[in-house]
């Protein structure tokens, strides 16, 4: 018997449904550990950290592969990345001023 290995986790029940028809229709063997704990609520306030899709060990590159091809859990870093990674830098540059602006006017 083979064991099971971590492929990709979710918060979201729905997303977690998706990837097992996707790798269930592949004829990969799917093991989901905590579920159940996704329908207990809301899971930003409870502390859960989501539902684990694990896999056999043998079965693990190519439910990657499929996953890839079905476009979840892409590790890649694309062009959109590096857009948001600028947008935070020019709003916390933007928060500064806006903060020191304020700090300003109290003072004097």
């Amino acid at each position: 018997m083979s064991k099971f290995i971590h492929l990709i986790s979710s918060v979201n029940p729905n997303e977690i449904e998706q990837i097992k028809l996707v790798l269930n229709r592949e004829g990969i063997e799917t093991n989901v550990n905590g579920e159940m704990a996704l329908q207990a609520g809301n899971i930003e306030l409870s502390g859960i950290s989501g539902a684990s899709i694990r896999v056999h060990q043998e079965k693990l590159i190519h439910a990657k592969k499929v996953l890839k091809e079905a476009g979840f859990g892409s590790a890649e870093s694309g062009p959109d990345d590096k857009y948001y990674k600028y947008m935070f830098y020019i709003f916390a540059f933007i928060a500064f001023g806006v903060i020191a602006y304020m700090a300003y006017i109290s003072l004097f």
